[in-house]
């Protein structure tokens, strides 16, 4: 989950540093971990419900909370992807089974080279574009992976767009993958996923794995 809020007070502590202590001065916050050398600051916190001898089993639920700044644009981010969410309705199930598979296999976080939340909602929704209205979320799974399977040697040719869907480039860039960024038209949103091909190359994985964590929850 994440979560966007406002710089305030004034301390020699940067605002990253005094959010983290506060935060882990309460049991149910733990593994504060501060990403500063960033565009957009992140503190990394798990927030966990759950942990005496009387409750049920733990909750876990990771955290990533950014700090505002002029590169930040967290909030009109996510009226973007509420808007997709609600012209696509494939999207938010497609988009929770690919991000569970891609935090699985550690490439879901855009600062260690990974797919962001964000960038991977734009990438499947310029995949939706050329699906049909009626496919189920199976299909388009399946369609999903044999895509990027097929194409993963030469990703780089194509464009991800809300304008076009999935497009050949015109002329080719330096990043590896190109998804525009409908905040800033003609930036890339996925100009930091510099591991997209071991990212492609897992992507056969996915339906094993699926299959795998069903067997799983039906013992």
């Amino acid at each position: 989950s994440e979560v966007g809020i406002l710089e305030s007070g004034n301390s020699k502590e940067s605002f990253v540093q005094q959010l983290s202590r506060q935060l882990e001065s309460h049991a149910c916050f733990r593994h504060a971990a501060m990403i500063e050398k960033t565009a957009i600051p992140i503190l990394k916190i798990e927030y966990v419900n759950g942990s005496g001898p009387d409750n049920e089993e733990e909750f876990h639920c990771s955290i990533d909370i950014s700090f505002q700044n002029k590169e930040h644009k967290g909030l009109l981010a996510t009226a973007v992807v509420r808007e997709l969410i609600g012209i696509f309705p494939s999207l938010r199930p497609a988009f929770l089974v690919i991000k569970a598979f891609l935090q699985s296999q550690k490439m879901s976080k855009a600062y260690t080279g990974g797919l962001s939340s964000y960038c991977l909602v734009l990438v499947i929704s310029s995949f939706l574009i050329h699906q049909e209205k009626d496919s189920s979320v199976g299909e388009i799974l399946l369609d999903f992976v044999h895509f990027f399977g097929s194409n993963h040697q030469n990703i780089s040719e194509f464009s991800f767009s809300l304008s076009k869907g999935i497009d050949r480039m015109e002329s080719r860039t330096f990043d590896p993958l190109f998804v525009e960024d409908p905040l800033q038209p003609g930036k890339n949103a996925a100009q930091n996923c510099f591991r997209i091909y071991p990212i492609l190359r897992a992507l056969p994985l996915l339906l094993p794995w699926l299959r795998s964590q069903s067997s799983e929850k039906d013992k």
